[in-house]
């Protein structure tokens, strides 16, 4: 697929999909972060998930 856009529309277009990836990355980090061992479980589960498929 292609679009044809001006170029002030595409810069505004990436302004905004940065400002909500910013967004998120803030929430994530007030949520705060897996440990080590957490995100080892996590990956194993995920992996084990995929091997279901």
């Amino acid at each position: 697929m292609a679009v044809i856009l001006p170029c002030e529309d595409f810069l505004r277009l990436q302004d905004l999909e940065d400002a909500g990836l910013g967004e998120e990355a803030r929430k994530a980090a007030a949520e705060g972060f897996l440990s080590a061992e957490e995100t080892e479980s996590w990956l194993k589960e995920k992996l084990r998930e995929a091997d279901l498929e």
